[in-house]
């Protein structure tokens, strides 16, 4: 019985739509909680980018010509529950009609399923997220030399660690310019950037300096991603849980020296506070095979003929 249970597909997630422009998460989080069970995380999506309009990430956003208004969609939102059951139940509802805030009739689409085992397997597994790392992309010229090409910034950077998916990814926040079609106008948003590689993509790893920074060198060059984040967000889950359903646009370098592109070797400087979360992530990397090389000598580090750093 445990094995058939395991193969059976859940949810946690939904997208519903229909509320209008003045609901914020906590008022749809309070509605909700009150007739279908609690919630871990409300994403309103208020955010989204122009029809014909793409990101430029070599302008200076001082000096662009900047416009605001510009066709928004309509107001929806990501909810993650605690229980699947309560997706089933709110997801019948809704196709029965009975979802309805304010005289509104709400729609709701159901979210990803899982299997029920990954979906516990999650529930204990969380990822190894390091908070605030310094980034710097590069090439190893020695084995004690470190050229950067690209730096980011000196706060804002995470770099998370997933068992779920044996992936590891750097996320961020940027303002963005995005070029419209046929004009020189840009519109400026806000969005979380996320480049991404799965742990076989990982030829080593170096631990340097006692755990306060990893130098990583990779196979190939990370998938990189982005999406609009001037959202209204409520999350009551301490943790981290799965990425809701707003899904991630693939797109390209957005280094000004494209060192993405160029350079396989990723330096983070980690806070102390950090240390013992790095362990324990170094520890989960090498039981999934990564090779990792303890109490390196720290590295001489020097801008490269091509640096750029962040815009």
């Amino acid at each position: 019985m445990e094995s058939e249970r395991n193969n059976v597909l859940v949810a946690t997630q939904v997208r519903i739509s229909g509320f209008g422009d003045q609901v914020t998460a906590k008022i749809l989080v309070d509605y909700i909680e009150i007739t279908y069970g609690l919630v871990w995380k409300c994403k309103v999506k208020t955010s989204s980018t122009p029809r014909d309009a793409y990101p430029v990430f070599d302008v200076n956003l001082e000096n662009v010509q900047k416009v605001t208004h510009y066709e928004k969609v309509e107001p929806y939102a990501f909810l993650q529950f605690v229980s699947p059951d309560t997706v089933d139940t709110i997801v019948e509802d809704a196709h029965t009609g009975q979802l309805v805030y304010n005289n509104n009739t709400l729609k709701v689409i159901l979210g990803p399923q899982i299997p029920y085992e990954k979906y516990q397997l999650r529930m204990k597994e969380t990822p190894y997220r390091l908070s605030n790392v310094g980034l710097e992309v590069g090439l190893l010229t020695s084995q004690d030399n470190f050229v950067v090409s690209w730096r980011g910034s000196d706060s804002g950077v995470d770099l998370l660690i997933d068992p779920f998916d044996c992936s590891i990814k750097f996320l961020f926040t940027k303002d963005t310019a995005f070029s419209l079609k046929g004009t020189k106008d840009y519109i400026v948003i806000k969005c979380d950037f996320k480049a991404e590689f799965l742990l076989r993509n990982v030829k080593f790893v170096k631990e340097c300096d006692n755990h306060l920074v990893l130098v990583l060198q990779l196979a190939s060059a990370p998938c990189i991603f982005y999406r609009t984040a001037d959202d209204d967000i409520k999350q009551m889950h301490p943790s981290e849980m799965l990425d809701d359903d707003d899904p991630w646009i693939r797109t390209t370098n957005f280094t000004p020296s494209g060192a993405i592109g160029r350079c396989n070797t990723y330096r983070v400087s980690i806070r102390i506070c950090d240390v013992l979360k790095v362990k324990k992530a170094l520890a989960f990397l090498e039981e999934q095979g990564v090779e990792i090389e303890h109490n390196v000598t720290q590295l001489k580090v020097e801008d490269g003929p091509s640096f750029g750093s962040w815009l």
